[in-house]
């Protein structure tokens, strides 16, 4: 019992090991390669340790590579998305926000500008009419900057961008042809704008 207990444990150890080997192996080749050239230059890496880890341990090296790989891909798009992803605190504070404008065109129709729009969750400054049809402003919480704005061109985007975190949220009206009030087609479209990294690698 007890050399069976020690079998799966170093099966399972060998998994962690490959894991991270695999991680680490995804992680420095996104950063020096483009993601195109990454997959067979990976399966090469796998087939070759593979081979090793087989004819030293047998069967048990079949499950070793087979886990590893499998936990090793699955562990780096986790920490993929966490890294190059949309931050989710920022997303929290965005949506109440988004919502509330979005809310208040649907029953009310466009105001002169965001500003008019009462009761918002955080206050707007420096609203400013970049163009006809685009207006920008500004709120902070936490001590960070967040853009809002609003883009109307046949449809209309309502979107909050964090520079810091690079993390946007973004709602989507259309209007209604028979009665041509606006109505949400889409929202809490929240999105990562990391261009770093694995994050400009795996993008390209």
């Amino acid at each position: 019992m007890k050399q069976q207990t020690k079998e799966t444990l170093k099966i399972v150890i060998g998994i962690l090991i490959g894991m991270a080997v695999v991680m680490g192996v995804m992680g420095f080749m996104l950063n020096m390669l483009l993601h195109i050239f990454v997959i067979p230059v990976l399966v090469g890496l796998f087939i070759a340790s593979g081979g090793l880890l087989i004819a030293f341990m047998g069967r048990k090296g079949i499950v070793v590579v087979v886990g590893s790989f499998i936990f090793g891909l699955w562990g780096f798009n986790t920490y993929y998305h966490y890294a190059c992803g949309p931050n989710r605190a920022d997303v929290k504070v965005m949506k109440p926000m988004a919502e509330k404008i979005s809310e208040y065109i649907v029953t009310n129709g466009i105001p002169e500008s965001l500003e008019d729009i009462p009761d918002l969750p955080y206050g707007l400054e420096g609203c400013e009419r970049k163009q006809e049809n685009l207006e920008q402003c500004t709120f902070y919480k936490h001590k960070k900057k967040y853009e809002t704005e609003i883009y109307i061109l046949g449809k209309m985007d309502i979107q909050i961008y964090a520079e810091k975190t690079q993390t946007g949220l973004m709602f989507e009206l259309m209007k209604n042809v028979t009665t041509s009030k606006w109505v949400i087609s889409e929202k809490d479209i929240a999105f990562g704008g990391k261009r770093s990294g694995i994050c400009k690698s795996w993008r390209q």
